[in-house]
């Protein structure tokens, strides 16, 4: 009965032991974990910055595009209401 308990306390012993390696090694990877998420952060804070700087310069850029195109739509179209033949075949400006 001694040798069957000796043998139950050895493998909750073990156990216990393996339980520890594999409490220690989730430690590490946590700290690893917690190491990339923090550079990762510090980059995307980076990045969420120069957009920010970025966004105004685009918007800038696509309002100048919109008002070119309005432009050249109304000279078109005028060029068309004074002279409709620039749509016939025969005219050398072919329209797509």
């Amino acid at each position: 009965m001694l040798t069957i308990k000796r043998s139950e306390l050895e493998e909750g012993k073990e156990r216990y032991e393996n339980g520890l390696i594999k409490l220690k090694d989730t430690a590490e990877q946590v700290e690893e974990i917690e190491k990339t998420v923090k550079i990762k952060g510090v980059e995307a804070e980076k990045k969420k910055t120069e957009a920010e700087k970025f966004l105004p310069l685009w918007e800038l850029k696509r309002r100048k595009s919109r008002l070119k195109t309005r432009r050249l739509t109304s000279r078109l179209l005028s060029a068309l209401r004074l002279n409709p033949m620039l749509l016939s075949r025969k005219s050398p400006l072919r329209l797509i």
